[in-house]
């Protein structure tokens, strides 16, 4: 069974920075200051995760949650995302129990521990998905400074502030990229045969043309329909639901 040693504040900070990121000589070093930008937007992400581990079910083991963060960062998690899912959904279930006697794992001293280190990978993957470019060893300091209670590098007002700013810099991107991304595909479909574009913007294509009675704006019609992204996602189908949907045409 791996044994994990606990170890005094000061080292277990220089381990997980270390183990984090960072470049140079000081890449083992806390930082102590911050740089404007992606550094001090990191840090604050990983404050602000911290006030979601105690909601988070199964919890309880902050070095091993830390783990589990900083490991999925450097593409070295001991489990699958997958499997961390399933871990805390069966944590999160009503009579579980957080440390029977019959757990078993050899990466794993108890169930909290691991449960606790399957909610550091989870922490870890939604950020990824949601955050590019940031600054791995600040990030992975920033949850460990809240953690530990005592003093962090930025107070709890400016966390909000940063977080809220920065995260609305990504929701503007991402929508200006979302848009030009449409236009493009919009465009590209309109120059095909049989496509038509209405005054509105509005594109169809007549796959199959009826010979039965047309509705009018104020009808309502009951359709099969498949809804997809234009990158051909599919979010919607009333097919796979085995029923049509009605709808009013206005």
């Amino acid at each position: 069974m791996k044994t994990l040693f606990r170890l005094a504040p000061a080292l277990a900070l220089l381990l997980l920075v270390a183990a984090c990121g960072g470049s140079g000589d000081d890449a083992s070093s806390p930082l102590t200051v911050l740089e404007p930008g992606m550094q001090t937007v990191s840090y604050a992400l990983g404050m602000d995760m911290a006030r979601s581990v105690d909601r988070m079910p199964g919890g309880g083991d902050n070095e091993a949650l830390e783990e589990g963060l900083r490991e999925h960062l450097a593409g070295s998690a001991k489990i699958s995302v997958d499997s961390c899912r399933e871990i805390l959904q069966a944590a999160s279930m009503p009579g579980s129990d957080a440390d029977s006697t019959a757990f078993s794992d050899p990466d794993f001293e108890s169930e909290t521990q691991r449960n606790s280190y399957a909610a550091g990978v989870t922490i870890a993957e939604f950020t990824q998905k949601q955050f590019e470019g940031l600054d791995h060893k600040a990030l992975c300091q920033g949850l460990h400074d809240k953690l530990a209670g005592g003093e962090t590098l930025l107070p709890e007002e400016e966390v909000r502030k940063v977080v809220s700013e920065f995260q609305q810099e990504q929701h503007e991107k991402k929508a200006t990229a979302n848009q030009a991304e449409g236009e493009k595909f919009l465009a590209e479909n309109g120059a095909r045969p049989g496509v038509v574009t209405t005054d509105s913007g509005l594109q169809y294509e007549i796959v199959s043309e009826g010979d039965g009675p047309k509705p009018t704006a104020t009808d309502k019609v009951k359709v099969h329909y498949q809804g997809t992204l234009i990158n051909g996602t599919e979010f919607d189908s009333s097919y796979k639901r085995g029923e049509p949907i009605e709808f009013p045409l206005n």
